[in-house]
């Protein structure tokens, strides 16, 4: 799985990694952390299915009300906010919607997911982010479909700003 060459790749490099999720619901920290030796590479994720959560971290209230809660613009906030609270190298925001609309968030569209990848590289933050379009199916097989594009991305990024093993 990409998750141990992942968990082994910031071994080597002794960098950290870290999450906001809210859609995946702690998928993808859990992934990390079901790898041998990933504590050398986490202190964990955050679980922030609310909006009032999301602020509560650090997500800007702006950025919500503007752009919405399903944005890259709230998944690149998310990411911002966990390099804040955990100062690792590598943080993850992910938000979306999966098969069901919430009527709560008017930005609500079936099957948008964005995510946000920051990388800290020499004292500065940088962010790729992007959307998924999920297809319905069920709930965790959404999780995975997710989960494997995310950490697929994050080797891409990892090896290409931190270089090869």
């Amino acid at each position: 799985m990409l998750t141990k060459e992942i968990v082994n790749f910031l071994k080597s490099k002794k960098l950290t990694i870290s999450t906001m999720e809210s859609c995946t619901g702690g998928y993808i920290i859990s992934c990390i952390t079901n790898e041998e030796g990933s504590s050398s590479v986490t202190e964990g994720g955050f679980v922030t299915y609310s909006n009032n959560q999301k602020i509560k971290l650090g997500v800007s209230e702006s950025i919500i009300k503007q752009y919405g809660v399903y944005s890259e613009e709230t998944a690149r906030e998310m990411s911002r906010a966990t390099f804040a609270h955990m100062a690792s190298d590598v943080s993850i925001g992910i938000t979306g919607t999966f098969s069901n609309v919430d009527n709560t968030n008017i930005d609500s569209i079936q099957g948008n997911v964005f995510y946000s990848i920051g990388i800290l590289k020499e004292d500065k933050l940088i962010f790729i982010s992007d959307k998924i379009q999920v297809p319905i199916m069920d709930r965790v097989l959404q999780k995975k479909y997710i989960g494997d594009i995310v950490f697929e991305k994050i080797l891409e990024i990892i090896k290409f700003q931190y270089g090869k093993i």
